[in-house]
């Protein structure tokens, strides 16, 4: 079982598997969220144990334990880009992400994806700038 496990983390709505006696529980994200759930959340989404194959190979709810490394910040992203190109680029990403995403990444409330980050580096590479672009930090989280 999971040490580092945050329950703060499950997004609300995630499914919980509460079936022990399935064969990938040990590999299920669902069954690792179950485990670790808290009073703090009183109502959660459970999967009934009746919609769980007895094979449990062909789960069609199982989700894999996996984690994603993402981004945070980007307060310095434009330091050294030309001013002539900075204003466009920053608008084509805040229309990627949104106005409110956008600034919630901004102020690190909010994690930038894989995808996120690969959309904003295309940004940049667009637009000539080839460096090794830098966020602020980096952290790993659950791929819900």
């Amino acid at each position: 079982m999971k040490t580092d496990f945050d329950y703060q983390a499950v997004p609300q709505g995630f499914i919980h598997c509460f079936k022990d006696d399935c064969s990938r529980s040990d590999t299920c994200l669902r069954r690792l969220a179950a485990r670790h759930c808290t009073a703090d959340k009183p109502l959660i989404t459970i999967l009934s144990p009746a919609a769980v194959p007895a094979d449990s190979s062909q789960c069609s709810y199982f989700l894999p334990i996996q984690k994603i490394r993402v981004a945070w910040g980007v307060r310095n992203l434009f330091d050294d880009v030309p001013l002539s190109l900075a204003a466009d680029m920053r608008h084509q990403i805040v229309s990627y992400f949104g106005k409110t995403h956008y600034y919630r990444i901004y102020r690190k409330e909010r994690f930038i994806t894989p995808e996120g980050q690969r959309y904003i580096r295309h940004i940049f590479t667009q637009n000539g700038i080839t460096d090794a672009l830098q966020f602020e930090s980096y952290s790993e989280v659950y791929k819900w």
